[in-house]
């Protein structure tokens, strides 16, 4: 099996910061690149008791996610010998962190490189949610790269 280092993304800029480490550390050992970016599901709503699903925005967004990993895939594929592959998980609402250190955990990766921030908005303390619950979880190296602002 092949060693391989997982990048969780999330579709911003902040996530990406994790990419160029990565890349590097895959050159120098000869690791595939895992990128993985969970897919959360648009919740029900209910409108006097009738279950409201818009399905054309669920493909859509599926679609955009699908879209933004083959962009980000053929962005590191540029740099010879660099194996990457994506992998678009399947999650629920609030269980993004379970969703990644399942897929880790199944896929046995050696090492998680991640930015302390994604999209999430207010941090727990220094540490983005997905990413405190991340190291708690994980039973393997978690690389933090810190958040720079986009510029």
């Amino acid at each position: 099996m092949d060693r391989s280092i997982l990048i969780p993304l999330d579709g911003s800029m902040f996530a990406e910061h994790a990419l160029p480490i990565a890349r590097s550390i895959a050159l120098r050992t000869g690791t595939v690149l895992q990128l993985a970016l969970v897919h959360v599901p648009i919740p029900v709503r209910y409108v006097e008791g009738v279950a409201i699903f818009d399905e054309a925005l669920e493909v859509r967004n599926r679609e955009r996610e699908r879209a933004y990993l083959n962009e980000v895939v053929n962005r590191l594929m540029t740099e010879p010998n660099v194996s990457v592959t994506s992998t678009l998980l399947e999650g629920k609402i609030g269980k993004i962190a379970e969703t990644l250190h399942d897929h880790a955990t199944v896929t046995g990766v050696d090492l998680m490189v991640m930015t302390t921030h994604g999209r999430g908005g207010l941090a727990r303390f220094w540490l983005g949610s997905v990413t405190d619950k991340l190291i708690r979880q994980a039973l393997i190296p978690v690389l933090l790269i810190r958040r720079q602002e986009e510029e």
